[in-house]
């Protein structure tokens, strides 16, 4: 029996929180400005995005090490589209989450309150380039056949 691949698995939580992030972090926003909620709630964005971060190193080391078993399958050319998309979307996703955490040592209200608006944006950032991940490694899959790797071979 074939084992299963984890990559697949693994690449729809970091896509999942990069739709939730611009939410979470905006709501947050909306919140903080109307000082409903003190500022350390703003924590939640801070661990949530971490989780998202982890999930994005996770899941492109995963990815690395299932190029080598799809690269007799689809073109190269395809495989590093996918890989400098994610390469962009981690780098993306891990400069925010500093900025998510750097906003914490900010002092003045009005400052701190418009470093979430910003993060929030940037989230937004993170979420197209997520997007974009999933759609080069849907193509993969569906149009370039990647999953053709893990099927059994003929007469088994």
């Amino acid at each position: 029996m074939q084992e299963l691949p984890l990559h697949p698995a693994l690449v729809h939580v970091p896509l999942g929180i990069a739709v939730l992030m611009p939410l979470l972090a905006g709501g947050l926003c909306v919140a903080l400005w109307r000082e409903l909620l003190p500022k350390r709630s703003w924590l939640i964005v801070l661990m949530v995005s971490t989780v998202g971060f982890v999930a994005a190193l996770a899941a492109r080391s995963t990815g690395e090490t299932e190029e080598e078993r799809v690269e007799e399958w689809v073109a190269r050319r395809s495989i590093h589209q996918h890989e400098e998309a994610a390469d962009t979307f981690t780098i993306a996703f891990g400069l925010t989450l500093l900025a998510t955490a750097g906003a914490f040592v900010i002092r003045r209200p009005k400052a701190f309150k418009a470093a979430t608006l910003i993060i929030t944006v940037a989230y937004l950032i993170v979420l197209g380039l997520g997007l974009k991940v999933g759609q080069l490694g849907g193509e993969l899959v569906f149009r370039h056949n990647a999953g053709s790797a893990r099927a059994p071979a003929s007469g088994q």
